[in-house]
């Protein structure tokens, strides 16, 4: 399944435990997490590909954070295996 960038950005922090754990408050407590989604469908195989060779140029250039925007702060969140592959 392909999803653009709008609707996968959303989804982001369910690949990304360290994104997941700076949203969320430290607790004991279990937590339901819900992410809402767009459609997401306007993508091709081919943009995906764009995308994904984008990502392999920020490892190779040794980027090894996501950097993100959060209510006006600045994260640094480190890129986990699975979303490197």
């Amino acid at each position: 399944m392909l999803a653009e960038l709008a609707c996968a950005a959303t989804l982001t922090p369910a690949y990304e435990p360290g994104l997941v754990e700076r949203l969320l408050e430290a607790s004991d407590e279990p937590k339901t997490v819900v992410f809402i989604v767009c459609g997401g469908f306007k993508i091709s195989l081919e943009e995906m590909k764009e995308y994904r060779m984008a990502v392999q140029r920020e490892l190779e250039a040794g980027k090894n954070d996501w950097e993100c925007a959060c209510n006006g702060e600045r994260w640094y969140v480190p890129k986990t295996a699975s979303s490197e592959g």
